[in-house]
């Protein structure tokens, strides 16, 4: 049965709530996720931190646990109500059978991302998997249940009629043909502003994410081996990366009008040196791509206030 968000959460509630823990392991539980956490590495322990202490307010906001009002976010008791939302957490999922776990945990899942509330991107709830994942796996490493969430899935991505992938608010999020992509590379060449077809070519052949391109400096470039030095996500150091044979004599074309003056690799163009403060910055981008796509004939869709 295909269920919205509202059934499944419905239907995974209505799971007898976990019974009593015994009192021995409830106390060795009080601290123990908190415990565990600590000797996580600073980045891991933050997310899986986050993602329990989301998924306790989730349980409060369905009744199936009862926090404390939440304490305002720099105050000094925001850390202890954390501790106690985490605590609260992992006490309701080790209380469970593993199916009613499972259930429970799908069912939160599935409203994150596709719930009447706030919805949030599908790499967000993955990673909030993965702490509801860790947080089991720990339990039964330590010997307070027999199971964990490894066999809990996220929700499949939702399709049209047609059959492409929809966005978290409906919209197609599949990419463009091949056609398409070529119309948008034939309207850059044309477009009066040089740095057109050259911004093209490094998100259609070498899959640069915008913050990727304009933060590109020219000393980042290596034209005779072809390569250019950036971080990519989730990497904390520069690599060297090859281009290829189209963006690189695109980048030479370009180079011949910008000139070899240090700064951005985008540095001058139609508005003057690098595009702006971060909001500006991704506005412009989004303008400039637009302009793109009205010119190649497809069907813009405007973005949602305060989405950028």
């Amino acid at each position: 049965m295909d269920y919205t968000s509202r059934q499944l959460v419905s239907k995974a509630i209505a799971i007898p709530k976990p019974s009593r823990l015994p009192a021995r392991l409830r106390k060795k539980l009080e601290s123990a996720f908190v415990g565990w956490l600590d000797k996580l590495e600073p980045h891991t322990q933050t997310q899986y931190y986050k993602g329990l202490v989301y998924f306790a307010t989730w349980l409060d906001k369905e009744g199936a646990v009862e926090l404390e009002e939440t304490p305002p976010l720099r105050s000094p008791e925001r850390k202890a109500w954390n501790d106690v939302a985490v605590t609260s957490a992992g006490q309701y999922l080790v209380g469970l059978k593993e199916p009613d776990a499972i259930l429970l945990t799908e069912a939160y899942l599935h409203d994150s991302l596709y719930g009447s509330g706030k919805v949030f991107a599908r790499a967000t709830v993955t990673a909030r998997l993965a702490a509801l994942r860790w947080a089991t796996r720990e339990a039964r490493r330590f010997g307070h249940t027999s199971w964990d969430l490894s066999l809990a899935k996220m929700p499949s991505p939702r399709k049209s009629a047609q059959g492409k992938l929809l966005g978290k608010r409906g919209r197609d999020m599949t990419g463009p043909t091949t056609e398409q992509a070529r119309g948008l590379l034939s309207a850059a060449a044309e477009d009066p502003d040089p740095r057109a077809s050259l911004l093209l070519h490094f998100m259609r052949y070498e899959g640069y994410r915008e913050h990727e391109i304009r933060q590109m400096d020219l000393e980042d470039l290596d034209l005779r081996k072809g390569t250019v030095m950036i971080v990519r996500k989730k990497r904390s150091e520069a690599k060297a990366y090859p281009l290829s044979t189209k963006t690189r004599e695109v980048l030479r074309e370009w180079l011949k009008l910008r000139g070899r003056k240090k700064g951005p690799v985008f540095y001058g163009g139609v508005h003057g040196g690098r595009i702006g403060s971060r909001i500006a910055a991704l506005r412009s981008f989004y303008r400039f791509c637009r302009r793109q796509g009205w010119v190649a004939g497809f069907q813009i869709v405007e973005a949602e206030a305060g989405s950028y």
